[in-house]
């Protein structure tokens, strides 16, 4: 097994993609996948049942054995669903609730052999082989409708307010939000660098994919994509190995700020939580880079720091690259991309002549 198939089935994201790519064009493995991701659903959801509308309860153990001959008939994969499987694992990751049934039911271990053999076929995928790629050269900035450019502050300014903030909401949470883990209780749950710093993607296939990568979107079709010059020291996260190395030797403690909405996300209630200190990690590195294969293994899940000690990536889309200095400058002119209703994907607008 290649690293990447190996990355796709160590984590929640990664099996997703592993059962939502065959899915596009398999009816049966598409209502059995239906059926059993909203039974597994801990939420309360509203089902529509597929065909004659019959809400009678579903028979798990047939529908398990459907899709388990479903997923293993799957020979091949075609890029335009991969793409697809992709965009919708990432558009669907949450971190102030429990996986969904989608995710739950990509974990169940009755289907792990199938999906094993759906993974070795997406890492042969042309379309995945960036997936474990570093940094590329060429890098854009993707600014969304609502986008307002206001004053650009310095990097170090920025982290350092952030810092003394993530410190200060740390103690507050110390103090006034209850201890247990299981409490209904929701604050800050992301562990990405600050979001005033510059934020860039790489373009594959003409297409940046800050564009469709994006966690908890909010349906925009349409935004501007800027170029971006400069260049400096990149980390990067291939592995939740790195994630955990990176939070041993720059320690943020966020175990009473966090611990409601990551408890959710991840199920281990009995633990301390940290997160890299990006200011600290800044005196280092200029940027941090998310592989998307790092991402689809890691995203999500309790990252072991050490005994007792654990984290999580959250709130970072997979591909995308935080800049921790003013080592780059983002060119005023930008190019309109649309995202075209009849084949669900973006395109760049046409220009005027």
């Amino acid at each position: 097994m290649s690293s990447l198939a190996e990355q796709l089935m160590a984590g929640p994201r990664g099996r997703q993609v592993c059962v939502e790519t065959p899915s596009f064009t398999d009816p049966a493995l598409t209502r059995a996948r239906f059926e059993l991701r909203h039974h597994l659903d801990p939420g309360p959801t509203v089902r529509l049942r597929i065909g004659d509308g019959d809400d009678e309860p579903i028979d798990v153990s047939a529908e398990m054995i459907a899709l388990k001959e479903a997923l293993a008939s799957v020979c091949d994969v075609e890029e335009h669903f991969v793409h697809l499987a992709l965009e919708t694992a990432v558009e669907q990751a949450m971190y102030w609730q429990e996986p969904e049934g989608a995710q739950i039911l990509a974990a169940r271990p009755e289907i792990a052999p199938e999906i094993n053999g759906i993974a070795d076929l997406i890492a042969k995928s042309p379309i995945a082989q960036w997936w474990t790629d570093p940094m590329a050269a060429d890098q854009f900035q993707v600014r969304r409708e609502g986008w307002r450019e206001g004053a650009r502050l310095p990097a170090g300014s920025v982290l350092t307010t952030w810092a003394e903030d993530t410190r200060s909401e740390e103690a507050r949470a110390a103090v006034e939000r209850p201890s247990d883990p299981r409490a209904a209780y929701s604050a800050i749950w992301w562990s990405c660098p600050p979001h005033q710093l510059i934020q860039t993607c790489s373009a594959q296939a003409c297409v940046p994919t800050g564009l469709y990568l994006v966690e908890d979107g909010l349906g925009e079709t349409r935004a501007t994509v800027h170029g971006v010059s400069g260049a400096g020291r990149v980390l990067e996260i291939d592995s939740a190995a790195v994630w955990a190395d990176l939070c041993r030797e720059y320690p943020l403690e966020v175990t009473a700020s966090k611990r409601h909405d990551w408890y959710r996300t991840t199920g281990l209630a009995d633990t301390r939580w940290v997160m890299p200190d990006w200011a600290a990690v800044a005196q280092e590195y200029d940027a941090v880079h998310l592989q998307v294969g790092a991402y689809l293994a890691a995203s999500g899940t309790a990252i072991e720091v050490e005994p007792g000690v654990h984290s999580v990536i959250a709130g970072w889309a997979p591909g995308d690259t935080f800049w921790l200095t003013d080592a780059v400058e983002v060119e005023p002119r930008g190019r309109i991309f649309v995202k075209d209703r009849d084949d669900d994907l973006w395109h760049a607008e046409e220009e005027n002549p």
